[in-house]
């Protein structure tokens, strides 16, 4: 299954810690659940700064000569920093000899790469502008990813996909540019559809059989898809950029679209005069309902913007589509109802309020856009010129607002210099700091990969009804340290949809003891993810895993053997929603190594599909440094279920260190119908000394 970013996953996940955590157990010798732990901490304001001028001037730059104001308020104290990418300086000519340095030293320049997230926003792309866009992205990628700095590539099609990243390899991206080009689940009509939807309203409205009502509830119906289109884009964008908000700055996202409109469908609100919205009720109820739609517009961008001032990411938005002059043509005249305006309705209208948002959008966080067919090459040295040597400045944020938008000027006062800031300033505080670092773990939880300490298990138990049913397991190892206090967290995602979500807080006051949350869910055929996220309380360190697998579909298939999860007994922490208990059997992750001192069991689950007759043989063998064989299991064809469990167990010490293949096979006589197998490693015997189970 391809990466999939869920929205509602993550409004649900995040959300869902806080109800789920109440209670204790404080039964001697277990697992306690304690209370949250809150830390007192200090995070400064920072504001990023393109300045051009003079380079001797911008290299003799002081903190002193930087003046902040934010809501009319100059800020003391201020520490300035200067980042530069890795090849941003070029060689200049030795300087004469000047005068002794001032007693204030200079700022000092730090070298760091830049990271961009090139986004391609389908629903609001030209079938032109799409086109272009990737050809765009092509040119630009090789210029902008070097010397350290990464990249990554979303599009926003069907489904919201990261299609390669974050990476520092060039071809990688281009690549997956190469790939999008011919990938048609990553491109939509909806944008190249907007004209036929235009001249469908002027058509009603020219037609005097149509009607006025009839013409602006048509257009209300548009309008409302637009909004929701646009509401839809912004959330998608969001999502997104959590993969570069922890990143170090500078950090930019290079937006492509054509058709993004902050007032959505206000241009079909401008087909009716105002009179008619004023003096018929019935269109004055819906004229109401579409300036506020276009209002809410307005404040979901807001939202977005917001995000992106209060982590310091640029947008540099590219109207993809290039000079758009010839889509005038396409302009009709509204003549033959009463009511509407009687003018020309061009184009171009839309054009331009598309062109004001992505103008807006980059203005108010220090980027820039690039309207009417930039050549790449333009676009190149801007945001080279922005980005190569950016001024951080960082300042004590007390007593200002958190957690919303304030307004923010900077100037310097040496002549000769320009400066390029956002327009806006946003103070997080810790708790929206802290939700949105679980978001951004949501949201990049399948980039985690083999890095990741949090353990995802599915263990299938059966099947009920026409679905399957199974025990998920998310687990973090044994930590080396007493007090450690962990809440997780979990959502199994089917067919794009939530289906379920569970979360959980552990805590134990001994080191060595692995901390387990478990949950019973019911699964549809078809594929599957789980995305799960735990954050230590006391580091707040946060870990985050996806796994992704797939159920049969009986009606298809004539038999399945399903993936085999292998559980061993152990010492820990293991929460369900009927309690908490010390010891339990944990899944073992196929990434790490069975312990030969204990039993373990090898569970799978193995069905009949519809139309077989007769009854089934399960066979399972285990081989490695001996082979051994289990008593076959028949799955008859009258059973009350078309599925069984199976469940071999191995005795603790009947595997010597090394490499073992567990396989099923189900058999129609002696016709091979499904297979599975696990394949797994048995590793040294734990020391006496370790005294507990601990992954690796």
């Amino acid at each position: 299954m391809q990466k999939r970013l869920v929205p509602a996953l993550l409004l649900t996940l995040a959300s869902s810690f806080a109800p789920a955590l109440e209670g204790k157990e404080t039964e001697p010798g277990r697992p306690a659940d304690f209370g949250l732990v809150e830390k007192a901490g200090t995070h400064l304001g920072q504001i990023d700064l393109s300045l051009s001028g003079d380079p001797d001037v911008l290299d003799s730059l002081r903190a002193e000569d930087f003046e902040v104001r934010v809501l009319d308020r100059l800020l003391e104290g201020l520490i300035v920093d200067r980042v530069c990418a890795p090849d941003a300086s070029p060689a200049r000519p030795p300087r004469p000899p000047q005068a002794p340095p001032p007693a204030t030293p200079q700022i000092e320049v730090r070298t760091r790469p830049a990271t961009y997230l090139f986004y391609f926003d389908q629903p609001h792309l030209t079938m032109a502008g799409r086109l272009r866009a990737i050809d765009l992205a092509r040119e630009m990628v090789p210029r902008l990813i070097r010397e350290g700095s990464r990249g990554i590539l979303v599009s926003d099609g069907r489904k919201l996909e990261t299609l390669a990243g974050p990476t520092s390899d060039a071809a990688a991206l281009v690549a997956a540019l190469n790939r999008l080009e011919n990938d048609p689940t990553q491109w939509d009509s909806y944008s190249y559809l907007e004209n036929a939807r235009v001249a469908e309203v002027v058509d009603i409205l020219d037609d005097r059989m149509g009607g006025i009502t009839l013409a602006i509830a048509r257009a209300r119906s548009f309008q409302m898809e637009e909004a929701w289109q646009l509401r839809k884009s912004l959330a998608h964008l969001a999502i997104a950029m959590q993969a570069i908000l922890d990143a170090d700055p500078p950090k930019a996202v290079l937006y492509f679209a054509d058709t993004l409109r902050s007032k959505p469908g206000d241009h079909y609100l401008q087909m009716f005069s105002s009179t008619l919205l004023r003096e018929r009720e019935d269109s004055r109820m819906i004229g109401d309902e579409m300036r506020h739609d276009a209002a809410f517009g307005e404040l979901s961008l807001d939202g977005l913007l917001n995000e992106a001032a209060a982590r310091g990411v640029r947008l540099y938005t590219v109207e993809a589509q290039g000079l758009t002059s010839a889509l005038d043509a396409s302009s009709k005249s509204l003549t033959g109802a009463r009511g509407a305006n009687n003018v020309t309705i061009p184009g171009s209208v839309r054009i331009r309020q598309a062109q004001d948002t992505l103008g807006s959008m980059a203005a108010e966080t220090g980027g820039r856009a690039f309207l009417n067919g930039v050549p790449a090459e333009k676009m190149i040295g801007r945001i080279e010129g922005d980005l190569s040597c950016v001024f951080l400045v960082s300042f004590d944020p007390s007593g200002l607002p958190e957690d919303r938008p304030i307004p923010v000027a900077v100037r310097v006062r040496r002549p000769g210099v320009e400066v390029r800031s956002r327009g806006r300033l946003v103070i997080e505080s810790e708790a929206a700091r802290r939700e949105k670092n679980i978001f951004s773990a949501f949201a990049n939880a399948s980039a985690a990969g083999a890095d990741s300490p949090l353990r995802v298990s599915v263990v299938p138990t059966g099947m009920k009804d026409g679905a399957f049913s199974a025990l998920i397991q998310a687990s973090v190892p044994a930590s080396p340290y007493p007090d450690a206090s962990w809440e997780i967290g979990f959502s199994v995602v089917g067919k794009e949809n939530v289906r379920d979500e569970t979360a959980g807080r552990l805590s134990v006051e001994s080191p060595g003891i692995p901390l387990v949350l478990e949950h019973e869910t019911v699964f549809p055929r078809g594929p599957f993810e789980i995305v799960a996220v735990a954050r230590e309380i006391s580091t707040e360190q946060i870990v985050s895993r996806q796994v992704e697998g797939s159920w049969p579909d009986l009606r298809l298939e004539p038999a399945s053997a399903g993936s085999v999860a292998l559980l061993q007994p152990v010492e820990g922490g293991f929460r369900r929603e009927e309690g908490v208990r010390g010891s339990g059997p944990l899944a073992v992750d196929e990434r790490d190594a069975v312990r030969g001192d204990l039993p373990c069991a090898l569970v799978s689950l193995v069905c009949r599909g519809r139309g077989i007759r007769g009854s089934l043989r399960v066979e399972r063998l285990l081989s490695g440094e001996t082979t051994v064989e289990f008593e076959p299991i028949e799955i008859e064809e009258n059973g009350e279920e078309a599925c069984v469990q199976t469940r071999d167990l191995v005795r603790a010490g009947a595997l010597g260190v090394g490499e073992f293949t567990y396989e099923i096979r189900v058999l129609e006589g002696k016709r091979l119908l499904a297979r599975g197998e696990r394949r797994f490693r048995v590793g040294e015997p734990v020391s006496a000394e370790s005294g507990k189970p601990r992954a690796e």
